[in-house]
């Protein structure tokens, strides 16, 4: 499922391909240049992408296109769990087992930005960094346990079930990171298996 390529060099358009065949549409394709992201949308003209723009990478506006197939959040629908500093643009479950969420983890100028600190016992996530450089703590399997921290790169990072994690921005980092989040298990979206971290 996870394939991510920088389509244009020139002028970035981040694209997010989705099912696995031999040459899939892709599902999310964003920039920060509306025109080469219209240029790449109009080459899958079989596909419907409706727009979402990011205003958390302001002054550098960043306009995602995704498949209709996403449920696009509003306002009041962005925050997914107590504690944490993310923020859901949108989200799909493509079938019983799997999950897509969209999601921006804002700038940490002065303070440390972080999502909650959770596992899941019956489910995997598979993190795709698309910008910004965030840190995963991932616990061996608890946080008592021991801890890795990760840094997100251009390749996904599992998270397997029952490990605890929390994803970081350090202090002092300028720039949003955007990552699509793949949730492997029964109700990929449901809150019913979240757990709190043990520490």
């Amino acid at each position: 499922m996870s394939n991510i390529a920088m389509v244009d060099a020139v002028l970035p358009v981040i694209c997010f391909i989705g099912k696995d065949s031999v040459r899939p549409p892709p599902i999310l394709l964003g920039s920060f240049w509306e025109e080469a992201l219209e240029r790449e949308v109009a080459r899958y003209s079989r596909v419907t992408f409706k727009r979402v723009s990011v205003v958390e990478f302001w002054p550098y506006p960043l306009t995602l296109a995704l498949t209709s197939d996403f449920q696009v959040l509003g306002e009041g629908e962005q925050s997914r769990s107590k504690g944490s500093d993310a923020l859901y643009l949108a989200q799909w479950v493509l079938e019983d087992h799997l999950g897509i969420l969209v999601q921006i983890l804002p700038a940490a100028q002065e303070d440390e930005v972080t999502t909650s600190a959770h596992c899941h016992l019956g489910k995997d996530e598979v993190f795709h960094r698309m910008i910004g450089a965030p840190i995963m703590k991932i616990g061996s399997p608890a946080f008592r346990d021991g801890v890795r921290r990760i840094k997100l790169d251009s390749r996904p990072l599992v998270v397997s079930r029952g490990h605890d994690h929390r994803l970081i921005q350090p202090a002092g980092t300028m720039s949003p990171a955007l990552n699509i989040i793949e949730i492997r298990g029964p109700d990929p979206l449901g809150m019913g298996d979240y757990h709190p971290a043990r520490y």
